[in-house]
């Protein structure tokens, strides 16, 4: 009877394994409509985002900003690429919008690590400065992170939730 019990359990944990591997063989992020991954060329990135009609500027260094619209409203989304020797080595994009609980936008962001490959780490950082302080938790899974901000800045509360893929040394 238990080996009855154990063989389908077994087979069902199996299948959970093989696909989260099979899903994270690229370790990839959604940029909106388009996705990219580590390693992914530099030239590859630009050419979705000219078909994807996204606006794309240089950034520091080698580092493209890449926005969904031309023109920068309350609902247009920015995303954070950074290359070395042209190919994608980080990628960020934020989960908290205006029209997004910010609960909502932490389970969004979490809920993308599934099937992430490596071990999984928490972190809490605390960064003080004049202006304001924040927390900031790091939730690693192999190259795949999600960062989560809290704090108060000018003032003004701060809040954000940001998914990335980063391979550069940490």
């Amino acid at each position: 009877m238990k080996k009855l019990f154990m063989l389908p359990l077994l087979l069902v944990v199996s299948s959970v394994f093989i696909n989260a591997q099979a899903k994270d063989a690229k370790t990839s992020l959604e940029l909106g409509s388009l996705t990219v991954w580590l390693g992914m060329p530099k030239q590859e990135v630009v050419k979705q985002c000219a078909r994807a009609g996204y606006s794309v500027s240089n950034g520091l260094g080698d580092e493209l900003e890449i926005r969904d619209s031309e023109k920068l409203t309350i609902d247009s989304h920015i995303f954070r690429v950074i290359f070395k020797n042209d190919r994608v080595t980080y990628a960020s994009r934020n989960w908290y919008s205006s029209k997004r609980k910010p609960f909502d936008a932490v389970l969004g962001a979490l809920e993308q690590l599934e099937g992430a490959r490596g071990g999984c780490s928490v972190a809490h950082d605390q960064d003080k400065s004049p202006d304001g302080t924040s927390d900031l938790v790091f939730i690693t899974c192999g190259f795949h992170r999600v960062l989560i901000e809290s704090g108060n800045m000018d003032g003004e509360s701060v809040a954000n939730v940001y998914e990335q893929i980063d391979s550069r040394k940490r």
